[in-house]
């Protein structure tokens, strides 16, 4: 699809206009398209320089739009409706999908098995079967990218507290070689770092959660086709990795104070 501001990907998706079946779930603005007609969603419109009564190009033919969608934009791709002759006129005689609707309290995977041994050469899924196929299409075109970025920034979060405890222990050796030679165990020292690493990661998971729910909110404010989702699980697995990174790394500089005897150790300070 292609407007005076540039191209985007898009999704042709002709529709019944009478039924409203298979059509947008909300026209914000508009009407439904007829003949010639199309009616694309209006966060892509407004990316695209699009008004209504506009003209664009999708699929090589010039339409206008006679109305305006919501919900159809994300990162990689957006929507356009047109009417089913429409989309003959546009496509071809081909249809990639059809919407078969079933009757109130059927079961929709033994409709989609009934189908499947009625019409052959198909490929039959439940809606919630089709909604995966299509995440998993929209996976594939970007969240490798996405993935990549995150485990990058990660990476980098987890150098900078592994450094940063690090040197808070290299700089208290001088105090911990003292304490041992005063008496203190290798375990209580140790101890006492792992207190201190387990209240600087839980401390800065805190504030990162909440910078990062402040942004998931603000986000879409300014870019309402990307959305972000904080999940429980993704927090965990961020702790616990700075957990095992920052421990690693605050109590690696005790080995040397760890294999000193007391005396050694209080003349290594001087």
């Amino acid at each position: 699809m292609a407007g005076p501001r540039g191209r985007q990907l898009s999704y042709l998706i002709g529709y019944d206009t009478g039924t409203g079946r298979g059509g947008p779930t909300t026209v914000s603005q508009g009407r439904a398209p007829g003949a010639g007609e199309a009616v694309l969603d209006e966060q892509a419109a407004e990316q695209l320089g699009v008004r209504l009564g506009d003209r664009f190009t999708v699929m090589g033919s010039s339409v206008p739009a006679v109305g305006f969608s919501t919900g159809g934009t994300r990162i990689t791709n957006t929507t356009v409706f047109v009417d089913l002759a429409q989309f003959a006129r546009m496509h071809d005689a081909r249809i990639s999908y059809v919407l078969a609707g079933i009757e109130p309290g059927a079961d929709p995977v033994g409709v989609a098995d009934r189908i499947r041994d009625d019409v052959s050469g198909v490929t039959v899924q439940t809606s919630e079967q089709f909604a995966a196929s299509e995440a998993r299409i929209v996976t594939d075109m970007s969240a490798d990218l996405l993935r990549l970025m995150s485990t990058i920034g990660l990476s980098i979060a987890l150098a900078v507290i592994a450094l940063g405890l690090m040197a808070s222990t290299v700089s208290r050796q001088r105090e911990f070689a003292v304490l041992k030679a005063l008496g203190a165990r290798t375990a209580r020292l140790a101890a006492a770092v792992v207190m201190q690493v387990v209240l600087t990661v839980v401390l800065a998971t805190a504030v990162a959660t909440a910078m990062a729910l402040a942004l998931a909110r603000l986000v879409p404010v300014a870019a309402p086709a990307v959305q972000i989702s904080i999940t429980a699980t993704a927090v965990t697995q961020t702790t616990v990795s700075a957990l095992l990174v920052g421990l690693l790394a605050a109590l690696w500089p005790l080995r040397r104070i760890a294999a000193l005897d007391a005396a050694t150790a209080f003349r290594e300070t001087r």
